[in-house]
């Protein structure tokens, strides 16, 4: 196996995100539904907004939004004639063009782009299945792997990977106007699992947008890009606090890295068992109706029973596990910006997976904070910074840890775009 090296550099990066999308919006001669409860989650908003298919998370596709967060706005009514019939795409393109200014590896110059592609069907409109809808994404990614120049664990952006491949493809039932989630087909366990949302404001694969050792460990874990798991998972907020969330996926490693360009479906390449996950949310002011400062507060666990490479032998094992805990919270808001995002928000990570024969990364930690507003009239523009730590395990000989951090700057032109000036070191 070869050793990861963390790299003794300080790579600047600068993106620039225009999200070009086919907006959600309802006529006013459509039949009016309960407003969903994703409606008011954090997750749903910026810097993760349910229009940009990029960064959408599990619950979010179904988030009614405003045309104007779009380039191209409603096209006069075309795209309200195709959600009144059930039918909603989205599309988006981000690039981050980058480079190693100084460090021991050469200096390179090279670019990820990523457009983004998704189409949701509301069953209930085309079929009359009450809740029923069906989702599949896609994904044609170009450019070059930085990460792989300067040799580092943590990717330096979440957009390095093959070229045009299939992302997420799944049924899912909506009850009770949103509050149970069941979802089957081909789903990304980080878009649900050990992810909150302020994670979405860095650019670094390190911190966008889980707990990294877990993937890093096991990466059945991640969501396309570039690779995604066959699973099922059922959400269901009980109190209007409280979310319970569960997950069972496989784990064929060609799938999870992305083979046949995302369309490799075989169940079994020498795999068995499954990835189970469970979570437990705390949704802190996050109701219709509240309008204090906003948290959010994430525990869980999950279990692989798959086979293992074993970094202290030549044998197999069998089994990863491991234990998460994070958390954001919004501690300040300045005056007369109540109910407002505008503020700051602090936020922690923890993820500890236990044995360093089968782990490269058992430890993995991470504390930031984000400012959105702070310059008067720039409402949404944020000012991000954050720090993350990986500890190896023990069986891998020369290295113990790698450390990142990150400084950006958020500007948003307008609704539909944003760009982002980063700077990263470890």
């Amino acid at each position: 196996m070869q050793l990861l090296r963390p790299p003794s550099l300080l790579p600047f990066l600068i993106a620039m995100s225009p999200p070009l999308t086919f907006a959600q919006v309802t006529s006013p001669n459509a039949p009016q539904r309960a407003i969903n409860q994703y409606e008011y989650r954090l997750r749903c908003l910026a810097p993760n907004p349910a229009a940009n298919p990029y960064r959408r998370k599990f619950g979010c596709k179904d988030v009614h939004f405003d045309t104007r967060e779009t380039l191209f706005d409603d096209w006069r009514g075309a795209r309200s004639a195709l959600r009144d019939n059930g039918i909603t795409p989205t599309a988006s393109y981000v690039a981050t063009p980058q480079t190693n200014p100084w460090g021991h590896a050469p200096q390179e110059w090279n670019y990820n782009g990523q457009f983004s592609f998704s189409l949701d069907l509301d069953l209930h409109r085309i079929l009359n299945a009450p809740g029923l809808s069906f989702y599949v994404s896609a994904f044609d990614n170009s450019g070059g792997n930085l990460s792989g120049v300067v040799n580092s664990t943590f990717a330096i952006n979440t957009l390095y990977a093959l070229t045009f491949h299939l992302g997420e493809m799944y049924m899912q039932e909506s009850f009770e106007d949103g509050r149970l989630l069941f979802a089957a087909g081909r789903i990304g366990p980080n878009y649900q699992f050990a992810t909150i949302p302020v994670l979405g404001n860095y650019l670094n694969g390190g911190f966008n947008a889980q707990v990294s050792n877990i993937g890093i460990n096991n990466p059945p874990f991640f969501g396309p890009p570039p690779g995604v798991e066959w699973g099922s998972q059922i959400v269901y907020k009980v109190d209007t606090p409280v979310e319970l969330s569960a997950g069972v996926f496989n784990n064929n490693l060609p799938s999870a890295l992305g083979a046949n360009y995302g369309a490799h479906f075989a169940l079994q390449n020498g795999n068995k068992g499954a990835l189970i996950i469970g979570q437990i949310t705390y949704l802190h002011q996050q109701g219709p109706l509240d309008n204090g400062l906003v948290g959010e507060y994430t525990v869980g666990g999950f279990h692989d029973s798959n086979w293992v490479m074993n970094l202290a032998g030549s044998n197999r094992l069998t089994g990863l596990s491991g234990l998460y805990a994070m958390g954001q919270q919004m501690i300040w808001r300045p005056r007369g910006r109540r109910g407002t995002k505008v503020g700051l928000t602090m936020w922690g990570e923890f993820g500890y997976s236990g044995q360093s024969d089968r782990n490269i990364m058992p430890l993995f930690s991470g504390v930031g904070a984000a400012y959105q507003g702070l310059i008067p009239r720039r409402s949404q523009d944020s000012l991000v910074i954050g720090w993350i730590y990986g500890g190896f395990s023990r069986y891998l000989q020369g290295q113990s840890a790698e450390r990142a951090f990150e400084l950006n700057y958020q500007w948003h032109p307008k609704r539909w775009s944003m760009s982002r000036r980063t700077f990263n070191g470890w």
